[in-house]
């Protein structure tokens, strides 16, 4: 395969003995391998779109699918995880090697409204509540979720889009309370 040479291990004229290698090949366009905790392996199906994201490229998103699922749980860190392929549906412009995050889309919801998880609060009566800003003060709003992942939250119920929800501690927001908006999101 059509390769660039990414790292020398030895050099002219050095010996050479099995297992010691001698370069490492980087193929262009590359995968993505990630991890995926053991407990969460069986949602994962060949195919599924994944999103790909990275600290060194704050600007860029890739799209992919699931292409292999390995056959075998593997201890890495403390944690039981089986690993995953993931091929680019673009080609790569990370270097090889790059930490990258990977989201394996369990679930597209169209026109969904979305929420931070960190402004939905825990209601008396056990259902979820946000604090909405409504002129300069905070109002409690019951509202009604419907799919979830580890940041946000759909609303299926009692928000609008365009409206502001208040983040932060339950504990310091209260009904009422005067705000002002610093920046627009």
């Amino acid at each position: 395969f059509d390769a660039v040479v990414s790292r020398v291990y030895l050099n002219p004229g050095a010996a050479v003995a099995p297992s010691v290698p001698v370069v490492t090949l980087v193929a262009p366009g590359g995968w993505i391998t990630a991890e995926v905790d053991e407990a969460d392996i069986d949602a994962v199906r060949i195919g599924q779109a994944a999103r790909i994201t990275a600290d060194a490229y704050p600007a860029m998103a890739l799209t992919g699918r699931v292409t292999r699922i390995g056959g075998a749980v593997e201890l890495r860190g403390g944690n039981r995880v089986v690993r995953v392929r993931i091929d680019p549906l673009a080609p790569i412009v990370m270097r090889a090697g790059t930490s990258v995050d990977v989201a394996i889309v369990q679930r597209t919801v169209a026109d969904a409204l979305l929420v931070p998880l960190d402004a939905v609060q825990p209601a008396e009566d056990g259902a979820a509540e946000v604090f909405v800003i409504e002129r300069g003060a905070l109002r409690r709003r019951a509202v009604r979720l419907g799919e979830r992942n580890d940041e946000l939250a759909q609303v299926a119920d009692g928000l609008r889009e365009g409206e502001y929800v208040a983040l932060g501690d339950a504990a310091v927001l209260r009904e009422g309370a005067r705000i002002r908006l610093r920046a627009r999101l």
